[in-house]
């Protein structure tokens, strides 16, 4: 077994168990791993959000709005955000979340949310 798939491996294993919400987006803003804890803090399945911008799954946010689509356009980190905001099904979600730049390849920039 290779170390990439290793790290997978544990990566998974992680995201499922784990009670924190995780979401991270790439460099254009659309969801690259999202976990169940976030999904069921949101209302949404995982599989409805892979893939998909930020702003299209949460439509009542804005990149001013958004600590995701903020960290990525300036590469600072947000602390102890709360926020409300809508999902695309009209649900409202209050979070706590920290938002942190991350690099996911070599130029290549991407954030970190938990909640």
């Amino acid at each position: 077994m290779t170390m990439n798939l290793i790290y997978k491996s544990i990566l998974d294993t992680i995201l499922k168990n784990i009670d924190i919400g995780i979401n991270v987006v790439d460099d254009t803003g659309k969801t690259i791993i999202y976990n169940q804890a976030m999904g069921d803090m949101e209302g949404l399945d995982v599989n409805e959000v892979m893939g998909k911008s930020i702003l299209d799954i949460f439509p009542s946010l804005t990149p001013e709005t958004s600590t995701l689509l903020t960290v990525l356009s300036t590469g600072k980190p947000i602390y102890d955000r709360y926020q409300v905001y809508l999902n695309n099904k009209g649900k409202q979600i209050s979070t706590l979340n920290s938002t942190i730049p991350i690099m996911i390849a070599p130029g290549k920039r991407g954030a970190l949310e938990m909640s």
